[in-house]
């Protein structure tokens, strides 16, 4: 029995021309070319468009909403970073006050310059520990009020915390010099 060569042939070139047909059907609608001839895929391409502006739309939202937190927990960081450092600061001023109380037990009965050192570096831890509760309180109240328009500024305890280790170095170097006069 032959083989019918010529119904093959003839039944792979149909089989050819059928997927180019194909192809180019699926590459037309793609392209749009088919857009005004079927009606259903006009109104399936616009739905599908309008669900893209949807989820863009969505994504963009989201994607600001990120940004407003990451915003917000930095500002947060930094303000429990200064309340921090400004306890330090306090600690460092209540012990350097407790220090020099007891020292002056021993500066009773020395010069009165030596005295007046010392009631000097009193005075300036003092101002310190108030200077520092001062610029915790004011940290906290930005704190408590912490939106979008706040800034890193806004969260500074301002001179106050700009002040305190200054005073408590000059409380220190005050009792030094009191105490190397005794």
């Amino acid at each position: 029995m032959p083989v019918p060569w010529l119904r093959l042939l003839n039944a792979l070139v149909y089989a050819v021309d059928c997927v180019r047909v194909g192809t180019s059907r699926a590459i037309g609608r793609e392209d749009g070319e088919t857009k005004g001839k079927d009606p259903r895929s006009a109104w399936w391409m616009e739905l599908e468009q309008r669900r893209i502006a949807f989820e863009r739309e969505r994504m963009e939202v989201e994607r600001q909403r990120v940004e407003r937190a990451l915003r917000l927990d930095r500002l947060r960081l930094t303000g429990d970073r200064e309340i921090g450092r400004l306890r330090l600061m306090a600690g460092v001023a209540a012990a350097s006050l407790v220090g020099a109380l007891l020292f002056s037990a021993q500066l009773v009965s020395t010069a009165l310059w030596a005295r007046v050192l010392l009631a000097g570096a009193w005075i300036l831890l003092v101002t310190a520990l108030g200077l520092s509760f001062s610029g915790q309180a004011r940290v906290e109240a930005a704190l408590a009020r912490l939106d979008d328009t706040t800034g890193r500024e806004a969260l500074t305890s301002g001179v106050a915390g700009t002040l305190v280790p200054w005073l408590v170095v000059g409380g220190l170097a005050l009792a030094g010099i009191a105490a190397l006069a005794a």
